[in-house]
């Protein structure tokens, strides 16, 4: 189909699977979705590839270029071939990236920068952060974006991913499985969950400062109220400040990624690449969260 005005068509090259991909196709997200989403619906969010036509008004990109974006998982999917997308949903992909990279970072390095940016950068440098889920999807670009940043992270994973992190810039990796046993984890500047295991358990609490930043970016959909409710309540009262987090699409931010890539401060990981035929192969992995960086599901 010929692309609108201020419109692209693309040729897909790769996507990544991210949670919330399962969860509408589970209908785990009935409460933003409204509606219980069939299997039949096409998942996927990021999306990377090039430009084969542009609608008319469209400036600033042409045919063959290599383009990355993120579109709203609630309203559509990008695990297709082709993708007609307005113009504004994607942005060059700078030479430092491959196709499976690029479809790697948006969603991901979107809800990490956001994190980031929960504070003013330079706040950042030399504060200590515990981080809990340092080797999934986010957790390891925000990991990069922290040390980049100065900030000295204790990361937690487990153990066959401990030199990964520490080459990424962690100062301290733990044992995910151990924590609750280590009497030194007290006193951080910002705790931030990328794993969903602190957020309702308190045990952040012993973790953070009176006054620590306390980030819950990984939330099971069961839990979402109560958080909201927590965060809400802790806003107005003494312990941690508690920021909730949405990867929600922004090109602005998207850019600033992709600047970060082409200096060489952040790369994304590839946990796994799955064919376009074994796509439910690359869903299930993802849920079971095994995988150290990204699934990414190639369609050349």
């Amino acid at each position: 189909t010929a692309p609108g005005r201020n419109q692209v068509l693309i040729q897909v090259a790769a996507v990544s699977v991210n949670p919330v991909d399962w969860k509408i196709l589970a209908g785990e997200q009935r409460l933003f979705t409204g509606r219980k989403l069939g299997k039949e619906r096409v998942f996927g969010c990021d999306f990377a590839g090039t430009i084969l036509a542009l609608g008319d008004g469209t400036t600033g990109l042409a045919p063959g270029m290599r383009v990355c974006g993120l579109l709203n998982p609630l309203r559509e999917g990008s695990f297709s071939q082709f993708l007609t997308v307005p113009a504004t949903s994607c942005l060059t992909v700078p030479d430092q990236l491959d196709d499976l990279q690029a479809a790697a970072l948006p969603a991901a390095g979107i809800a990490a920068i956001r994190a980031l940016y929960q504070r003013p950068l330079g706040w950042w440098r030399g504060k200590s952060v515990f981080l809990n889920g340092a080797s999934g999807g986010v957790g390891h670009l925000l990991l990069q974006l922290l040390s980049h940043q100065g900030a000295l992270v204790w990361a937690t994973a487990s153990p066959d991913r401990h030199s990964g992190l520490r080459e990424m810039g962690a100062v301290h990796t733990l044992d995910y499985r151990k924590i609750a046993s280590v009497a030194s984890l007290t006193d951080f500047d910002a705790v931030i969950d990328c794993h969903g295991s602190l957020a309702l358990s308190h045990r952040h609490e012993l973790f953070a400062r009176p006054r620590g930043l306390f980030i819950p970016l990984s939330i099971a959909n069961p839990q979402i109220p109560a958080v909201v409710a927590y965060a809400a309540w802790r806003h107005l009262s003494a312990g941690p400040d508690t920021r909730l987090v949405l990867a929600a699409p922004s090109r602005p931010l998207l850019a600033e990624l992709l600047s970060c890539c082409a200096q060489g401060s952040l790369s994304p990981r590839l946990g796994a690449v799955f064919p376009a035929d074994q796509a439910d192969a690359a869903v299930a992995l993802s849920r079971a969260g095994h995988a150290f960086g990204k699934i990414v599901v190639s369609l050349t």
